[in-house]
């Protein structure tokens, strides 16, 4: 409410408590006739006020203080006529104590040494609604420091007769009414003003054309003034709903509403009595051509998220000029994390709020005559998380913020470099309102906690003789010993308005203390203690599982031989996060020093492309590879992301065939096992290469086979695996072989049949070239590793979010077509 100062015109009565001889509109001030009337009390600055005199005095001096001093200052001096004398207060300072002292009789006026004090007058004045309807009448709000108050009331667009209109109907607290028809106002005496609140009286707006008015109150012997404005609608007005709001609970619901012939409205949830809850809101569109808006309600814990948060606008409407006001909540029979619960509430739209003072503040609701439309807010019974799943993004990429982690390269993946990020997705976590109340980066496990849901992580393999160490997010659990340490999941982003209902956090195991080479089952937990689950059979547990790896990079075999062509492709291969940045350097002394940025595709390759086409074949160079961002691993990983090899350019123009193969080191008994070839001409030229390959000292095939520039020939081989023992295998394409063992074990020694030394992972380089057959080109870029799908989704971290790493893959497997 703004507050105006303004010179008050007309009329009066006394300060508080100062008693008055005579009043009248037409006075500019108060009269006293008795010394006790005025003595320490109140004059209100702009009054002018006029003392009868017993005796044929000749002026009255005014001095500032609380005691009379001859020696003191006269700030005013007034002449005395007819035995009375009147000053205007206007002209001392509001504030400060004057004292009296009437001069020009042989004796002591009792008016000598008489104390008033100046003060500023306060004036509040306001509609009970902000809105009242043609043919409709609503209160005005006074609040004063007097308990009877004369008015002057003006507004614009409205004549004498308007005003008289209004006011002369109300039924309670205005004594009297006065018009002014020389200048469009009237002259309200109310009465009945309490000193410690506010009074009522009726306007009534039954003869007023629609529009919106700024009435202004101005005491009429003071400079205390106020306004207020209300809006007359037309008595079609109306508030509707576009249909039921629908959510779970936990959820921000939609509530869409839409307005005719008014920009301001109000909407209410439910009704206390009946569902023990009660929430409301009005609202003001200041936009001409806006008349559909979408309000949201946050049903997550409605006690402890409190009434200002849990009404909101949507995120669409940040643009648009809309005002949420007098926002409502009565949650008080739900616990403090309780969510609203299921159930299908009422709705009622209307014109206006009721928020009068003898209402609880938190029941402001909707006056039966204003309630336009009807409709259901219904709260439906929570989805359960439905899967929980690991992923990893590249250590030096910001992971906080949704921008952000769109724009990083995201991979499900159970295998985590130490050092690169760590994100579980909850998929179907489809309480936005609790997400809404964290800020991106917040560690969220004690929230979690509050509503009896945990993530657990145990070491699968501590060693003998010892319990496993167990990390919680809950810091209860930790507290409670359930627990041996915290370990923090933090919100990625908390964005509603992008929030697809997967929850996206990123477990800090580094700080935690877990450590590499080791792997650890995780728990995603809901008891039946959380306000989301009824019963005991309700209860949600979903495993999962991860492995912490040393980070490593190297190249491949088939860099140490390159073609001096145009787009030379050079390939490396490394367990970081997909996405990651490779810097390369490729330097010859005395001939050339160059260097080219890669990305670690889904298949956990980089390829870098130099030019060498001006080189003359048998240079040798040095060819380097770094992580670019391996500042952010521990330090002792420095060596690890680090691999410098000599490399030869060769002919371009000629053949260069390479042999890559992959076969498990160890498996169990009855276990498939295949040994996998790929032989790939990737130099300038057609060869013939004759390919043998041998199992258990027999061979399984034996062939010559025609590459063009640029083909692959690949094939798969069964192992033998019905008895215990080592298999030995070879295979030879031109010039190039490789070889391994395989062992096969009974099922019966669980230490070697556990499952971690037969992915493949490392197919034969034990034996004499790990570099050859590491299995870089032999699934990822041909017939397997680039179809198992599964293992690298990007269910709930949006659109594209692997598309530099995908790219990579697709250019060299295209260059590999050509």
């Amino acid at each position: 409410m703004m507050v105006l100062s303004v010179v008050a015109m007309s009329a009066a009565f006394a300060g508080a408590g100062a008693a008055v001889k005579s009043q009248d509109i037409g006075d500019a001030g108060p009269t006293y006739n008795e010394k006790s009337d005025l003595n320490n009390k109140d004059v209100w600055i702009g009054q002018e006020v006029t003392l009868e005199l017993d005796g044929d005095y000749t002026s009255l001096q005014i001095r500032q203080g609380s005691t009379y001093s001859e020696d003191d200052d006269v700030v005013l001096e007034n002449r005395v006529r007819n035995q009375e004398v009147t000053f205007d207060s206007s002209e001392l300072e509001a504030g400060n104590p004057y004292n009296l002292n009437v001069t020009g009789d042989n004796g002591d006026s009792k008016w000598n040494g008489v104390v008033f004090w100046v003060e500023s007058e306060d004036l509040n004045t306001e509609f009970t609604s902000s809105t009242v309807s043609q043919e409709g009448s609503v209160n005005v709000s006074l609040e004063s420091d007097r308990d009877t108050q004369w008015l002057n009331v003006s507004a614009d667009g409205l004549d004498t007769d308007d005003l008289d209109n209004i006011f002369s109907n109300s039924d309670s607290n205005i004594e009297d009414v006065t018009t002014h028809e020389d200048d469009d106002r009237v002259t309200l005496n109310v009465t009945g003003v309490p000193s410690d609140d506010s009074v009522e009286f009726g306007a009534d707006f039954s003869e007023i054309d629609a529009g919106e008015y700024e009435f202004d109150f101005e005491s009429t012997d003071s400079l205390a003034a106020d306004n207020a404005t209300v809006e007359v609608i037309q008595d079609d007005a109306e508030v509707n709903f576009e249909g039921d709001a629908n959510g779970e609970q936990g959820e921000i619901i939609d509530i869409t509403v839409s307005t005719q012939y008014v920009d301001s409205g109000a909407v209410q949830i439910a009704d206390l009595e009946d569902q023990n809850f009660q929430a409301a809101t009005e609202f003001e569109i200041d936009e001409d051509d806006l008349n559909e808006i979408t309000l949201q309600f946050n049903t997550n814990a409605p006690n402890a998220t409190g009434a200002d948060d849990a009404w909101s606008l949507h995120p669409k409407h940040d643009d648009h000029d809309i005002e949420l006001s007098n926002k409502a909540v009565n949650a008080s029979e739900l616990d403090e994390f309780e969510p609203l619960g299921a159930y299908e509430y009422e709705m009622e739209a209307g014109t206006d709020l009721n928020t009068s003072s003898d209402l609880h503040e938190d029941n402001y609701y909707i006056d039966d005559s204003d309630v336009t439309d009807t409709a259901f807010f219904n709260v439906n019974d929570p989805t359960p998380v439905g899967d929980v799943s690991t992923h990893v993004a590249p250590a030096g990429d910001n992971v906080e913020g949704f921008d952000n982690l769109n724009d990083t390269t995201v991979t499900e993946s159970n295998v985590v470099a130490d050092g690169d990020h760590l994100l579980l997705n909850l998929d179907s976590f489809d309480q936005s309102g609790l997400v809404d109340s964290w800020s991106n980066g917040e560690s969220v496990g004690e929230d979690l906690g509050n509503q009896s849901i945990n993530i657990t992580v145990e070491e699968q393999d501590p060693g003998p003789n010892v319990d496993a160490n167990v990390w919680s997010t809950n810091p209860d659990q930790v507290a409670d010993s359930d627990a041996d340490d915290l370990i923090h999941a933090n919100v990625t982003y908390t964005d509603v308005s992008e929030y697809d209902g997967n929850l996206v956090l990123a477990l800090n195991y580094e700080d935690a203390g877990l450590e590499a080479d080791e792997s650890y089952d995780l728990t995603y937990s809901v008891s039946e203690d959380s306000p989301y689950v009824d019963s005991e059979d309700e209860e949600v547990e979903i495993e999962d599982s991860f492995t912490i790896e040393e980070p490593e990079l190297e190249w491949d075999d088939s860099a140490e031989e390159v073609p001096n062509s145009a787009n030379a492709d050079v390939t490396g291969e490394t367990n970081v996060a997909p996405g990651s940045e490779i810097d390369t350097n490729a330097r010859s002394s005395g001939n050339f020093t160059d260097s080219e940025d890669a990305i670690v595709a889904e298949d956990g390759t980089f390829t870098a492309t130099y030019d060498f086409s001006e080189y003359d074949a048998g240079i040798t160079f040095d060819l380097t590879a770094t992580h670019a961002d391996r500042n952010e691993f521990d330090s002792n990983y420095e060596d690890d992301l680090r691999h410098q090899i000599e490399s030869t350019l060769v002919d371009a123009e000629e053949p260069l065939i390479q042999l890559d193969t992959s076969a498990p080191e160890e498996v169990t008994v009855g276990d498939d096992a295949t040994l996998d070839v790929t032989v790939a001409n990737n130099g300038g030229a057609a060869d013939e290469v004759e390919i043998g390959v041998d199992i258990a000292g027999e061979s399984v095939d034996s062939q010559t086979v025609t590459l063009e520039p640029g083909d692959e020939w690949s094939q798969s081989y069964s192992f033998d695996t019905s008895e215990a023992g080592d298999i030995e295998w070879g295979v030879t394409a031109g010039d190039d072989s490789a070889s391994g063992t395989l062992s096969v074990v009974e099922e019966e020694e669980p230490a070697d049949d556990s499952g971690t030394d037969d992915s493949g992972t490392d197919d034969s380089g034990s034996d004499d070239s790990g570099s050859d057959d590491s299995g870089s080109d032999d699934s990822g870029s041909d017939d397997s590793g680039s179809d198992d799908g599964g293992a690298s989704g990007t269910p709930g971290f949006g659109v594209a979010v692997a598309a530099i790493a995908l790219l990579a893959a697709a250019m060299l497997a295209l260059r590999r077509q050509d």
